[in-house]
């Protein structure tokens, strides 16, 4: 079998701000020490960039954004990789309350499997400007890992997070 090496960026961009949302470091009070900020009912661009470009069958399919199945709306290659751009509605979601930590379960669907990341984060009610803007600007999710990309593989691979990181 053999493996090719991937990279996978996130970025959350709210329009309605005009800029990136945010994070916050947590240290060792929750299950992990960063945690993304995220508005209720609020419309998020979503940019996920794949690297290197040219593999075959790491086309990106869908995204999981907790129980919201995403299809991207455009994809454009270059050089650094391939981009899609997708849309997330946070519509149904509910504040989190104080003192605690939703579990966002963040899928990347390719062609030839998926990949998960366990993101944790924080939901604020539209109406509070304050606390969702507080911390770090977040400009991506960045995430290593390997598949098998020849024909004839399962289709149907977990794709194993060798590395991430909240920038």
């Amino acid at each position: 079998m053999t493996s090719t090496d991937f990279f996978v960026s996130l970025s959350i961009y709210d329009p309605k701000n005009g800029r990136h949302v945010f994070f916050k470091t947590d240290g060792k009070r929750f299950e992990e020490d960063r945690t993304i900020k995220i508005s209720c009912d609020a419309k998020y661009d979503l940019t996920v960039t794949v690297r290197p470009p040219g593999i075959e069958n790491l086309t990106l399919l869908k995204l999981r954004m907790g129980s919201d199945e995403i299809t991207p709306d455009k994809k454009t290659e270059e050089s650094k990789g391939i981009i899609y751009s997708l849309s997330w509605f946070t519509n149904g979601y509910k504040p989190t309350k104080k003192g605690a930590r939703n579990d966002l379960r963040i899928g990347f669907k390719f062609a030839q499997g998926e990949l998960i990341f366990p993101a944790q984060v924080k939901f604020y009610p539209l109406s509070d400007s304050t606390h969702v803007v507080w911390g770090t600007v977040m400009k991506s999710i960045d995430l290593e890992s390997t598949g098998n990309f020849q024909p004839g593989a399962s289709p149907h691979q977990r794709f194993p997070l060798k590395r991430a990181s909240i920038k």
